[in-house]
């Protein structure tokens, strides 16, 4: 009968607790950036500094952030961008 250490059956208990851990913290796989949509943009300072999108002003609605190629089709009697 061969003797086994008695703190072989904790490798595996500890191997899980070390993944869970570090998934959680974003160290085995590495978190996505996230690229806001135009729309999502409140603000002409947050719109402006995407290159994809555009603010368009309209004194009959809100102004707002499009992309660049819906802002090409906006009405230019009511927006301008």
């Amino acid at each position: 009968m061969a003797i086994r250490n008695r703190n072989t059956h904790l490798i595996p208990v500890l191997l899980i607790i070390f993944f869970l851990v570090m998934q959680t913290y974003g160290a085995v796989t590495p978190k996505k950036k996230q690229i806001q949509e135009c729309s999502d943009m409140v603000s002409r300072s947050q719109c402006s500094r995407n290159i994809d999108c555009r603010w368009c002003q309209s004194d009959v609605l809100d102004d707002t952030c499009f992309s660049k190629s819906e802002s090409l089709r906006l009405p230019s009697h009511i927006f301008v961008c």
